[in-house]
């Protein structure tokens, strides 16, 4: 076998393992130490602090399906209904009802959790305005909405009875991609009525942290969906494809650092020979 076709062999061999154990967390998660932030931490632990049967609003400023982020909704979602927490979908953003509509079902959680619309979950018509709609619907819910968004009276929907303000829900969480979004949140549902999670950038709602807002996920970053999916310990997309990482660059580190320390001694030496093999890839 010629030198250039022996190397070839090698990085066949070397990007083969690499392969197989990037397969490894797809067939079985590994649910490798994740680093999880403080913010991430607070988020988890007012969630499993409210209690079963509680309203909790979710204002939605995407405009669009989050196909790519999907598993880290869905974990979140699956935790809430897993403690029996009621959900109220807000959508800002033109096209959210349909954005929300995949979030609230996506992965079969309808049917997992045995959810009824209008009794587990609503999903409200969209609201122009950005802050005005905001406000709209915290302080008065009832003149914002005549329908939800399947064109249903929301007097006949059991899960808003009763509410008239964001004084009769228990949480409201505020999902933005753009940061002034989160200011808007503070402005309109924190300072006016009680704290609120924020799934969104830190910076944004920096200054609010610790009074107006209690925890933050940031939806536009894997690594948090990922530490989110690690604590609740629901694996999905976002923490299989961390552990795949930091699992490929382990073995890499290992391999080449066992290369170049049997390249220092003789012993190894002769067996890097024998296998014709050299540190150089």
């Amino acid at each position: 076998m010629t030198t250039g076709k022996r190397k070839i062999e090698k990085r066949k061999i070397f990007w083969a393992i690499i392969l197989i154990v990037a397969v490894i967390p797809v067939i079985r998660p590994l649910r490798l130490p994740v680093t999880v932030s403080s913010q991430t931490t607070d988020f988890y632990n007012i969630l499993n602090d409210v209690p079963s049967g509680s309203r909790v609003v979710m204002g939605v400023t995407l405009t669009d399906p989050p196909v790519g982020l999907r598993s880290g909704y869905y974990s979140l979602l699956s935790y809430m209904y897993s403690q029996n927490l009621k959900v109220i979908f807000i959508p800002l953003g033109i096209g959210g009802e349909l954005a929300c509509e995949y979030m609230a079902t996506y992965g079969g959680i309808v049917e997992e959790y045995g959810l009824q619309y209008g009794d587990d979950y609503v999903i409200m018509p969209f609201l122009s305005g950005e802050e005005t709609a905001m406000a709209a619907v915290a302080t008065n819910f009832r003149q914002a909405y005549s329908m939800d968004y399947r064109n249903t009276p929301i007097d006949s929907i059991p899960l808003l009875d009763g509410i008239n303000d964001f004084n009769d829900i228990d949480l409201a969480i505020a999902q933005y991609g753009i940061f002034t979004f989160g200011e808007m949140f503070v402005r309109q549902w924190a300072v006016n009525y009680k704290p609120i999670l924020v799934m969104g950038q830190f910076y944004g709602i920096a200054p609010y942290y610790g009074t107006y807002v209690t925890g933050n996920l940031d939806a536009s970053m894997t690594k948090d969906w990922a530490a989110w999916e690690y604590i609740v310990n629901i694996p999905g997309e976002e923490l299989i494809r961390l552990d795949a990482q930091n699992l490929q660059g382990l073995v890499t580190i290992v391999m080449l650092w066992s290369l170049i320390i049997m390249g220092k001694t003789e012993k190894g030496r002769e067996l890097l020979k024998k296998w014709e093999l050299d540190t150089r890839f």
